[in-house]
């Protein structure tokens, strides 16, 4: 059949069965092409899908309210509506939240008064403690939790991360080339810092990180921080670690207290000390030994400005002085021991009283008119005491 008359009686089933004209194309072609077969099976058709539709009721009817909600029918299917009304929207939220959470409910408002004059109370609820950053910290807290339950529900065994070789291989080589030795590249899991553990407590009025200061959940600069915690994600600012690095946070709750401020540490005297006198025995010291010639050089100086040994000096006598400095000068050996204090009282001009006496054995030399040689003083040492 050629295509103008198939085209004809396509516009003649439209206008008869009021179908479209793709409807009219299939039941035609059903029908090989013959107009009154095709709108004989056409309103056949539709007389039993007008049957089936008022049967269907009935035979749902002992279905429970609960299958029908799940399982909607066939008829439901091909003959929904086009427009939801108002009261579909309702019955379809309720539907929908028949298993929400009890936290996703909304707010109830309460009403009080008489006759003429009302008042609206709105409900308490948990999540008006906070400020800004109410849902981010149930978000957390629920979450922590369900990652405690993840931990303790998984093996020590599986947090276990896999070691892989790291080593240098070798390239073989030949006749000509000969074999070169490769090394590994620097490990990843070598160069990563260690994981580390922060604790995250959350108060009233804010949340902290270990020791750190408050941070207020009313401060809009915060809640980038607690966004990024919710994810997964470490906050480096506040958390302290590198980028990269590994960090449990262990979340603790106080919702129902404020903010303290953690006590001060008091640490013990960091410092080092001095140790007095010798240094210690068996250790070395790397600083050279001191060699007395500055007292030497004083003791030489205390003697330029003390007058000239006589000339009939012959006994030698060293004279240790209180601050320490010593004198070596001949004295006459036939002379009293007074020329001694006489000698100490030039280069030592004090006025503190002192005795002279001699190291071993220990003796004062108090008789000063007896000479030095009955004295015993010839060659001798003798040492300058505070009375």
């Amino acid at each position: 059949m050629s295509t103008p008359d198939q085209s004809n009686k396509i516009a003649q089933f439209v206008q008869i069965t009021q179908a479209t004209p793709a409807e009219a194309s299939a039941v035609l072609s059903a029908a090989n092409w013959d107009l009154d077969s095709a709108v004989t099976l056409f309103f056949e058709g539709k007389g039993e899908l007008d049957n089936e539709q008022h049967e269907q009721p009935q035979a749902s009817a002992p279905v429970s309210s609960a299958s029908s909600s799940t399982a909607p029918s066939r008829s439901q299917s091909k003959s929904s509506k086009r427009f939801a009304t108002l009261s579909d929207l309702e019955h379809s939220s309720q539907a929908a939240g028949g298993h929400s959470d009890s936290d996703d409910e909304p707010e109830k408002n309460w009403f009080t008064g008489g006759e003429k004059s009302g008042l609206a109370v709105h409900k308490p609820n948990k999540r008006d403690v906070f400020a800004s950053g109410n849902k981010l910290v149930e978000d957390i807290i629920k979450r922590s939790q369900r990652q405690q339950q993840d931990d303790n529900s998984e093996g020590e065994s599986d947090g276990e991360e896999t070691s892989h070789f790291v080593g240098t291989g070798h390239r073989l080589g030949n006749h000509e080339v000969p074999s070169q030795a490769i090394n590994a590249g620097p490990s990843s899991s070598r160069d990563r810092p260690p994981r580390v553990t922060r604790t995250l407590t959350f108060w009233r009025n804010g949340f902290s990180v270990e020791d750190s200061p408050l941070y207020r959940y009313d401060d809009p600069s915060n809640i980038p921080h607690l966004k990024a915690i919710e994810q997964g994600k470490a906050p480096i600012s506040i958390l302290n670690v590198e980028y990269g690095q590994g960090v449990d946070v262990h979340v603790i709750r106080k919702l129902d207290e404020d903010y303290a401020a953690p006590k001060r540490k008091v640490g013990g005297f960091h410092g080092h000390g001095q140790r007095l006198g010798s240094p210690v025995p068996g250790e070395k010291s790397k600083s050279p030994t001191p060699v007395p010639e500055p007292a030497v050089s004083s003791s030489v100086a205390s003697e330029s400005s003390t007058p000239a040994e006589p000339e009939n000096a012959d006994a030698p006598v060293q004279i240790q002085l209180g601050d320490g400095s010593r004198h070596r000068r001949r004295f006459v050996g036939a002379g009293p021991v007074q020329q001694l204090y006489d000698f100490v009282d030039s280069v030592s001009p004090s006025q503190r009283a002192y005795t002279l006496q001699t190291t071993f054995p220990m003796k004062k030399l108090e008789d000063r008119d007896i000479s030095l040689k009955e004295a015993g003083l010839v060659g001798s040492v003798v040492i300058q005491r505070w009375d």
